[in-house]
């Protein structure tokens, strides 16, 4: 490239500075040779010229250095601009992929939520529905006779029986039974409805409420009833014995008393 970048000269930075240094010379051999007119001319002529040609090679020099600095500072600029036009979309898309995923997981969480409202609500309804039925038919009243029969067979009902006799540990039982059994009667009930939910819908527990052997659904009711037993079993077990330690105590201390 000439040493003009950027202006009017046409000689080349390479040759400017060898030029002008024979121009120097050829002034010098003439001057010393004898010929000293064309000499003088020759000198008044070249000694500008190669002034001229150094000036411009040391010009070129430092133009090229400025402009090497200058692309080096617009490359950079450049690189800076396509990074930025590289980074802001891909700033966006993350930012956009991090609300797309928020809003995501926002409709996964509220889809589930209604899902469940919906299935809770119809399963609330099944389970009132299911209670009706329970006590329409007086199926808890069980526990009270449950409870006595398993007391009777316990080692401190025994005691007691040996202490007071037994008529009077009978008496006493009860006493204890029906001060215990209404406490936990409704959880009792609770239960033992859902025992029955998975057996029968809402529709049909209404109906064998409402109409007892008249409803279509009888027969239902009786074919499921000791699917329901067997789950009522598991369930209230734990119940069960909270309300037998109860009344165990209390006639235990009772009989204590009386002697």
């Amino acid at each position: 490239m000439g040493i003009a970048r950027g202006d009017n000269s046409p000689l080349d930075s390479g040759s400017s500075l060898p030029l002008a240094v024979a121009c120097y010379w050829s002034c010098r051999r003439r001057c010393f040779g004898g010929d000293v007119c064309a000499g003088v001319f020759l000198y008044i002529s070249a000694v500008p010229l190669a002034v001229y040609l150094v000036f411009w090679h040391l010009r070129g020099d430092m133009v090229s250095e400025e402009v090497a600095w200058r692309e080096s500072a617009q490359a950079s600029e450049i690189k800076r601009q396509l990074l930025g036009m590289l980074c802001v979309p891909m700033t966006f898309n993350v930012k956009t992929m991090f609300n797309s995923t928020r809003i995501f997981s926002a409709l996964r969480v509220a889809t589930v939520s209604v899902v469940l409202l919906i299935y809770g609500v119809a399963f609330g309804q099944t389970e009132e529905s299911a209670l009706r039925m329970v006590k329409a038919l007086r199926l808890g009243e069980n526990l009270a006779g449950m409870t006595y029969r398993f007391a009777k067979l316990t080692t401190t009902y025994r005691g007691i029986e040996a202490t007071l006799g037994r008529q009077k540990a009978d008496e006493l039982l009860r006493a204890e039974i029906a001060v215990a059994v209404p406490k936990h009667q409704d959880l009792w009930n609770r239960n033992l409805a859902k025992a029955w939910v998975p057996l029968m819908t809402s529709e049909e527990f209404d109906s064998v409420a409402s109409n007892r052997k008249k409803s279509p659904f009888a027969s239902k009711f009786l074919s499921v009833r000791d699917q329901a037993g067997a789950a009522m079993k598991a369930n209230s077990e734990p119940l069960l014995k909270i309300v037998l330690a109860e009344v165990l105590t209390g006639a235990f201390e009772k009989s204590m008393l009386a002697k």
